[in-house]
């Protein structure tokens, strides 16, 4: 048990010392209080504490989040490289210069939250103001991305949490922050129409990516680490066993997303053209590889790419991207009476809820069905619709 000693200040003021003993047996104090109630109150409250496992001392607070920061970073190995990557980047630029100097113990839920409003205005340091954009798209008006605020946001919360459960501080801080919203983007769709125009303008093999791209839905990046192995014509499906992203400047291998492997029919029409692609070369050799060999880059929206290229020449929205081929797939399987389970296998969502949610938009007709059906039978019981009694003279 510890014990309050009184004592004078230099100006002759009298105040109280509780002296204690912490949980590994070495004294703590802490002074100034100017009633012995406050006193007797701490002292009380350390002991509670230390009975409790509550306990934490006040010097593990003044450990710095930078310090803190690189050992997070470190022991995320289990996440893939790409998003490893993205977020040692959103640390170095955005997270670490506000917050690397600063204790643990010093982080503000209001500082925390004033933080995430200026990541996400127009002045946001290190982000430029404005980015042009291609005709038909909408320009960047300043500031972070919601999605890059929450990601800015993960990386503090998630280092103040270490900070918990290492016993620096005794809560997170940062919990209860508001973030911005994300704004989904709107899905655009093309018909088969559409997707011939696309293919039709393309050169080579591009033609084949984009007609495989839309009635397979598979990402970019499945298609773009897709080898002559993972074909099986006799059987019309591809096995997407690995995915190839631009990580820091170039193109690596990793896993499918979300670690599970899985097989994609594909269309009859699809197999003859995509024979031919796979043509004199041998089962690991890649099926769509890039002009100078290896995998290809994700077309990006810029002037170069000769998927912007494309899009002009077919007349289609400028907005459009290559995902929106994926998008396309879905809904052209759903026109063409495929149920949610099977887009969900075949677009690789971890459920039929994710693929509901995600493409909600789809089944408006089942609503139409719905009220279609319940009016037929309705029709087919003989039951009077009682309608309000007319009042004499009215």
């Amino acid at each position: 048990m510890g014990s309050v000693h009184p004592y004078k200040t230099a100006q002759g003021d009298q105040r109280y010392r509780v002296i204690y003993r912490k949980p590994d047996n070495r004294q703590g104090q802490k002074r100034g209080f100017t009633r012995k109630r406050d006193a007797e109150l701490f002292l009380h409250s350390v002991e509670v504490k230390k009975a409790t496992g509550e306990y934490i001392d006040a010097s593990a607070g003044r450990v710095t989040v930078g310090k803190l920061g690189a050992a997070w970073l470190d022991g995320r190995a289990h996440i893939k490289r790409s998003s490893a990557v993205a977020y040692e980047s959103a640390w170095r630029i955005h997270v670490e210069p506000k917050w690397g100097t600063v204790a643990v113990g010093d982080v503000k839920p209001s500082a925390v939250q004033l933080w995430v409003k200026e990541l996400h205005s127009p002045t946001a340091p290190g982000v430029t103001p404005v980015t042009p954009g291609i005709a038909g798209r909408p320009r960047k008006t300043g500031g972070l991305s919601a999605a890059m605020v929450r990601r800015c946001y993960d990386i503090l919360a998630g280092i103040l949490d270490a900070a918990v459960d290492d016993r620096h501080i005794p809560r997170n801080p940062a919990r209860g922050t508001k973030l911005p919203r994300k704004v989904k983007r709107a899905h655009l769709y093309l018909t088969h129409e559409q997707v011939d125009r696309l293919a039709e303008a393309a050169a080579n093999d591009n033609a084949l990516i984009i007609r495989l791209l839309a009635y397979t839905g598979l990402r970019w990046g499945e298609l773009a680490g897709l080898h002559v192995g993972d074909l099986n014509m006799l059987r019309r499906r591809v096995t997407v066993n690995r995915t190839a992203s631009l990580v820091g400047g170039r193109v690596e291998l990793g896993s499918p997303k979300d670690y599970e492997q899985r097989s994609v029919p594909f269309p009859e029409f699809l197999a003859e053209p995509l024979a031919r692609q796979c043509e004199g070369k041998g089962h690991d050799d890649i099926v769509f590889p890039a002009k100078g060999g290896g995998y290809r880059r994700t077309p990006t929206a810029n002037a170069r790419s000769w998927f912007e290229g494309v899009k002009a020449r077919a007349g289609l929205p400028a907005a459009l991207t290559i995902h929106d081929l994926r998008h396309t797939a879905a809904s052209l399987a759903v026109s063409a009476g495929a149920n949610v389970k099977a887009v969900q296998r075949m677009l690789g969502h971890a459920s039929a809820a994710m693929t509901l949610d995600t493409y909600a938009d789809l089944f408006d007709d089942d609503l139409d069905a719905v009220a279609g059906a319940l009016d037929k039978a309705h029709a087919a019981t003989d039951v009077a619709i009682l309608l309000p009694r007319t009042v004499s003279g009215t």
